[in-house]
C-alpha cells in the first residue's frame, strides 16, 4: 500500500513566539488542571466520515499560515486574512505584545488537558475535523491567558468569538442559504450563563475587559461547549477564535503604550456530531471534562 506523505506540523503561530517580558496571569501559579492528570493517550477514531484532505506543501518556518487543505478558506488563516492579527507595515517601532492567549481543548478524548501534547496542539485544532461533539454533549475548554509587564485596566480586553464557516466559499463567508453545525458555549458547566450560540447573530461575540486588581484579570479560565446541531456537510464548519490585546478602537494608537499594540489569537474548528466519538478516558473522566445534557 503506498502511503501519503505526511504534512508537518505548523510552524509556532503569532501567539507561541517568545517575549522577554515579565510574565502575570494564569500560566504564574493558578493551573487549571491537576499535575496528575497531565498526561495524554492516542485519541480513539470517531465515526466514519469522508474528511478535508491536507495538501502535502511543506510549511516554512516562522509561518503564521495554516496548512493548506481541500475546503480551506481565508476563516481558516486569521493571521494571513484578519486585519487584528496581521503585522502593521511602516512605523518607527515594532508593535508590542501585550499578551499571550491559548484556547485549549481536550482533542485526544482522555479527559485530561495536556498543553505540550502534540495530540492537542497546532494541526488537530486547525485542521478539520478538529474539535469532535455531540449534539447534547458538553465539553470544557481551558483560556490560557497571560499579559507582558504592566497592563492597566482597560488598556486590554480578550475576545470570544464565532463564526459558521461555508467550504464552499473561498472567503467562508456563507451565503443564502448556507447553513452550518451549532453550538453554543456557556460560562458554566450548569449552563446558567449563555455566552455564544453560533446560530443567532446576536450572539457570535464576547468581550471581557482585562482587570489586574481581580484574580485572573477577571477572565474566565474556562468556558463549556455544547454541541447543539449537526454540522450537515463538511468537518470543520464552526470557528471559535480567542483573541487578546488592547481595545480594537485604540490598537493603532498603542493602547495608552506609546506603540502599535499587536493582538494575540487562537483558533479551533469545530464539528458536531450526530452522536458523541468514542472515548479512552485516563482517569475515569474524574475532572468532567465531558458531560452529557439531560
Amino acid at each position: 500500500m503506498k502511503l501519503l506523505p505526511r504534512v508537518p506540523a505548523p510552524a509556532l503561530l503569532v501567539l507561541c513566539h517568545a517575549v522577554l517580558f515579565p510574565a502575570h496571569g494564569q500560566e504564574n501559579g493558578d493551573a487549571a488542571v491537576s499535575e496528575a492528570a497531565l498526561r495524554s493517550v492516542e485519541a480513539t477514531p470517531g465515526p466514519e466520515r469522508t474528511p478535508l484532505t491536507t495538501a502535502s506543501a511543506p510549511e516554512t518556518a516562522g509561518s503564521d499560515r495554516v496548512p493548506d487543505f481541500i475546503g480551506k478558506t481565508e476563516l481558516d488563516d486569521p493571521g494571513l486574512h484578519d486585519v487584528r492579527f496581521v503585522v502593521p507595515e511602516g512605523g518607527t517601532e515594532p508593535p508590542r505584545k501585550l499578551s499571550k492567549i491559548d484556547l485549549d481543548s481536550d482533542l485526544d478524548y482522555d479527559g485530561t488537558f495536556d498543553n505540550s501534547a502534540p495530540a492537542e496542539q497546532f494541526q488537530r485544532e486547525f485542521l478539520p475535523p478538529g474539535l469532535e461533539v455531540g449534539v447534547g454533549e458538553l465539553t470544557r475548554l481551558l483560556l490560557r491567558f497571560k499579559t507582558y509587564g504592566e497592563v492597566a485596566a482597560g488598556d486590554l480586553v480578550v475576545v470570544l468569538e464565532v463564526s459558521p464557516i461555508d467550504r464552499d466559499s473561498p472567503s467562508g463567508e456563507g451565503g443564502r442559504g448556507f447553513a452550518s453545525g451549532r453550538i453554543r458555549v456557556w460560562r458554566d458547566q450548569e449552563r446558567r450563563e449563555l455566552l455564544l450560540d453560533s446560530g443567532d447573530p446576536s450572539k457570535l461575540r464576547m468581550e471581557w475587559s482585562f482587570d489586574p486588581g481581580e484574580r485572573s484579570g477577571g477572565i474566565p479560565r474556562a468556558v463549556y461547549l455544547e454541541g447543539v446541531g449537526v454540522s450537515p456537510k463538511h468537518d470543520g464548519d464552526l470557528r471559535l477564535l480567542a483573541h487578546s490585546g488592547a481595545p480594537e478602537a485604540r490598537s493603532a494608537e498603542g493602547g495608552g503604550l506609546g506603540v502599535p499594540a499587536l493582538r494575540a489569537y487562537d483558533h479551533l474548528l469545530v464539528t458536531v456530531r450526530e452522536k458523541p466519538v468514542e472515548k479512552e478516558f485516563i482517569n475515569n473522566n474524574a475532572e468532567a471534562v465531558w458531560s452529557t445534557i439531560r
